[in-house]
């Protein structure tokens, strides 16, 4: 299912996240220790990639989630669609990341976003509130800031008049492929409290 106001909704709507090739899981070898003799250890921060196609998806709680290989299938995938909205194309990338079925619903709203020549901001800020997998299916539950992730205008304006100053709330499935999470369905199911991203 996608959100009957796409014009309007996020791009994560329009994104909402996918496909993720393996990642592994633990550290098992030991960190080195300071010693009297060696500099001072630099800290070992998980740093979150940039899109690669001129479009990032900034997760606002990524230290918390950036071993969680659907936050990565979110991520990318919603840079992808991003991406293709604001080059007039369904990228390959966007391809991999997503099914047919969703293929298929999303190209009829970006067909209209290109005819429009609406964009999407090239940073959206997002929060991962949760993840869900059952066997070969997963869930992820996100909140967007919707003037980071709304469409608009070539004049700068949004598509959509009443879009505001909020966090909407959306929630998008995954099927798993091999290791592969590809993007199913994308909804809007409201709203996350909370003031602007900082």
């Amino acid at each position: 299912m996608v959100s009957n106001r796409w014009p309007g909704a996020s791009s994560a709507c329009l994104v909402a996240v996918l496909v993720l090739t393996g990642c592994s899981g633990g550290d098992d070898e030991p960190r080195p220790t300071a010693s009297a003799t060696s500099a001072s250890p630099t800290p070992t921060e998980d740093v979150q990639p940039r899109g690669e196609e001129g479009v990032t998806y900034d997760v606002l709680n990524w230290s918390d989630r950036s071993e969680d290989p659907l936050v990565l299938a979110y991520k990318t995938a919603g840079e992808s669609l991003a991406a293709s909205a604001n080059r007039g194309k369904l990228l390959p990338s966007a391809r991999a990341r997503t099914t047919k079925d969703f293929q298929r619903t999303v190209s009829k709203v970006l067909r209209q976003a290109w005819a429009g020549r609406w964009s999407l901001s090239p940073e959206a800020k997002v929060r991962i509130e949760s993840t869900k997998v059952d066997g070969s299916k997963g869930a992820v539950v996100a909140c967007e800031w919707s003037a980071s992730t709304s469409f608009r205008k070539p004049g700068g304006e949004f598509v959509v008049k009443s879009t505001g100053k909020g966090w909407n709330k959306m929630r998008s499935t995954y099927v798993r492929s091999g290791s592969t999470w590809r993007l199913d369905s994308l909804e809007n199911v409201g709203t996350c409290p909370g003031g602007a991203p900082r």
